[in-house]
């Protein structure tokens, strides 16, 4: 991730605005026009709108110039972006204003956008000044055939705010974005918040176990385990072995999957540093120019680990940096020599994204001759194993990958060979993309959105792998990465935010998308320890404690080997913005539900995205079986920033920015998270039509309903 400039006047502001305000950052407000300028872009110099700004930095990244539609709308704004067009520099244009004219009001914002051939094309308005909490929008118009779609939303403009910011881009390397009309209008009066409904909300669930979705396999319920930094706080120096309280924690927890040795360090990584005896070891770089680690913790480790708690491996091998052959040898060393049948095998990591950290990005058409020649020698050694290549589906403003058409390149070329497709779809709200002074409930609201953003991009990656798929062999989807994840930069008030209990719901309502996609076969969450900030079984006063988001994922643990049944919800919904990398939605169901029948019983897991109402529900259950009871489990908190109080490190010459704290924050302790369970009957049946049962579930909660004969 890149560290983007940053204007004076400015606290922190979106990458996609950072290379549109460079040349205005020299500017006072007092040399700015106070009102947005030729909005319908029928003013023209050397066919480029009069009065946008055009940053140098774009130059050679696609044209810009005017252009007429068949709507008849007069000259359009009309980007045409090429395959240079990627980084923090956009091929766009914007204006800066000065905010006097509209401070202290609510501005509605409006704008006509379209695309086509694939293009996203992006609208934003920064309100900036000195300090905090100013307010933006985005409207993201994804291909609309050429089309002008109207959008249109509000915008706070503090008393204090200094400067507008208004740009138009397109992040995407192909097709056409067309931009008109984007127009500010004041309305006069002071600003005022909307605050959630609190009335009463009502719902009805109808779940039919005659309906079988897919089986849960075990595989769902991964982690990250990465090599650096003693595999992460793993391994003890103290006690010369794995930790034994990580241990104890791991084994409760519903994790049964381990992938090593990264992230990103696979594609650095040689397994053969980390095998024999420890002192022998070497230290190595985690990436070109990075910081070293002893190899503390490797292969043997990984496997005592996995052998103490249960769990399964996944190994991505280095694709970057290494050979075909180094890949085989580890197979022969793990599966020959080690005899542990290790059956799953990642071919590289994100060797897709542009200034990969690995130093290792490529090509998809080199990427697909790495991959034959990778599992040529792989399968070589030992034919069982199932071979996984990386890729996904760009989707809105959520774009890591470098060519959009990657997969589809891949998958002509080796899909024969591809045992499941590794991508990394679920993070969210990754602020890197803009929202970190947006209001922090509209952040939470942004990031429990995600999971729906998330679920159409998997059904969109079924249908493209369907066409690959054999009589005999269908190509799954492994989710190698996903999680909670905020921002990269200690310098960030909000990359501590994954622990908190807001960060649970996302993982609730992430792992019920998981579960109701088939082609889901493989989940690996970001990551089970750390020292720095992204473990789910954090640190606290030196002892490993989980966080919020381990505890709601250990919740989901019935499941496993379970069958996913129909489960339709009817119940209110809320909109969100378009904050970090994730769209706006307008409809997020504020229950989401999934259900699962296994043993004779019946799994009902259920998010309340609702941050102040409880939830009034009919659950209708159609079955088979009649239930006459059942045990409720129930995770809550009193704020969303509720945590139970894991630390970030302390290391010298490091200094992490105070934190975004709603309610909760800094109040940290196990308390905090509340985990209560009761059991409950039910009248039971004689067959017929099936049960029907009242439930409320509480504002924001994750509860677990387990139904007995």
């Amino acid at each position: 991730m890149k560290h983007w400039k940053q204007c004076k006047v400015l606290t922190r502001t979106s990458a996609l605005a950072a290379a549109l305000l460079v040349a205005s950052c020299g500017e006072s407000s007092a040399g700015l026009p106070v009102a947005l300028q030729n909005t319908g872009f029928e003013q023209a110099v050397n066919g480029s709108p009069a009065l946008w700004h055009i940053d140098q930095k774009v130059q050679g990244k696609g044209t810009i110039d005017l252009t007429t539609l068949k709507t008849g709308n007069g000259n359009v704004l009309r980007l045409t972006p090429n395959a240079q067009n990627t980084g923090s520099d956009l091929l766009g244009a914007g204006q800066m204003l000065d905010a006097s004219q509209f401070a202290g009001q609510t501005v509605k914002v409006t704008a006509l956008v379209g695309a086509d051939d694939n293009a996203l094309a992006i609208v934003g308005v920064h309100v900036l000044g000195d300090g905090d909490g100013f307010d933006f929008i985005q409207f993201k118009q994804t291909d609309s055939q050429g089309k002008l779609v109207a959008h249109e939303a509000n915008l706070t403009v503090a008393p204090h705010a200094k400067n507008i910011i208004v740009y138009a881009i397109t992040n995407t390397t192909s097709g056409h974005a067309y931009f008109d009309d984007i127009k500010l209008t004041g309305s006069g009066s002071a600003v005022s918040k909307e605050a959630e409904s609190t009335g009463p909300l009502s719902a009805s669930v109808t779940i039919n176990t005659n309906n079988i979705i897919r089986k849960v396999p075990r595989s769902l319920f991964g982690t990250n385990i990465e090599w650096i930094n003693n595999g992460q706080g793993l391994w003890s120096t103290a006690s010369n072995s794995v930790d034994k309280q990580a241990v104890s924690e791991i084994k409760s927890s519903a994790f049964t999957l381990y992938r090593f040795p990264g992230g990103v360090f696979s594609d650095y990584y040689n397994w053969q540093d980390g095998v024999g005896p420890q002192k022998s070891r070497p230290a190595a770089l985690h990436y070109p120019d990075g910081p070293k680690s002893q190899h503390f913790f490797g292969t043997d480790e990984l496997v005592y680990l996995s052998k103490q708690t249960g769990a399964d491996l996944l190994i991505t091998v280095n694709a970057g940096h290494g050979t075909p052959k180094m890949a085989a040898d580890w197979v022969d060393y793990l599966n020959n020599k080690k005899k542990q049948n290790v059956s799953l095998w990642e071919i590289g990591n994100e060797l897709y994204m542009d200034g990969d950290l690995s130093g290792a990005e490529i090509s998809a058409k080199e990427y697909a001759n790495r991959y034959k020649a990778f599992a040529s020698a792989m399968k070589a050694v030992d034919p069982s194993i199932k071979l996984g290549a990386i890729g996904g589906l760009n989707y809105g403003s959520y774009r890591f990958i470098k060519s959009d058409n990657w997969s589809k390149t891949i998958l002509n070329r080796v899909g024969d060979d591809v045992d499941f497709f590794a991508v990394h779809n679920a993070y969210a709200p990754v602020l890197m993309g803009g929202g970190e002074n947006a209001d922090p409930k509209e952040v939470y609201k942004a990031m429990l959105a995600a999971p729906l953003n998330i679920e159409a991009n998997i059904q969109s990656l079924d249908k493209l792998l369907a066409n690959y798929d054999k009589p005999n062999k269908k190509i799954g989807v492994a989710i190698t990465e996903w999680g909670p994840f905020f921002h990269v930069l200690p310098s960030s008030k909000w990359v501590d935010h994954i622990k908190t209990f807001g960060s649970s719901l996302f993982v609730g309502a992430t792992m019920n998308t998981f579960l109701r996609q088939p082609r889901v076969e493989i989940a690996n969450a970001f990551k089970l320890t750390d020292m720095g900030f992204m473990g789910w079984l954090g640190n606290r006063d030196g002892k490993f404690v989980p966080t919020a988001p381990m505890i709601a994922f250990d919740m989901y643990a019935e499941v496993i080997n379970g069958s996913v049944v129909d489960t339709k919800v009817d119940v209110d919904s809320f909109a969100s913005r378009s904050i970090g990398v994730i769209d706006a939605v307008k409809r997020v169901p504020y229950l989401d539900v999934t259900s699962v029948e296994k043993d004779g019983k019946l799994i009902v897991m259920v998010v309340n995205k609702h941050f102040s109402s409880p939830v009034t529900t009919t659950l209708n259950v159609r079955s088979r079986t009649s239930y006459g009871a059942y045990d409720m489990t129930v995770m809550t908190a009193d704020s969303l920033d509720a945590n139970t109080g894991t630390q970030l490190p302390s290391i010298p010459g490091l200094d992490w920015a105070k934190q975004v704290n709603m309610a909760r924050f800094n109040k940290g302790a196990d308390k905090e998270i509340r985990v209560s369970r009761e059991q409950k009957t039910v009248t039971p049946t004689n067959g017929g039509d099936g049960q029907s049962v009242e439930i409320s579930f509480a504002p924001m909660s994750i509860t677990k309903l387990v139904f007995k004969p």
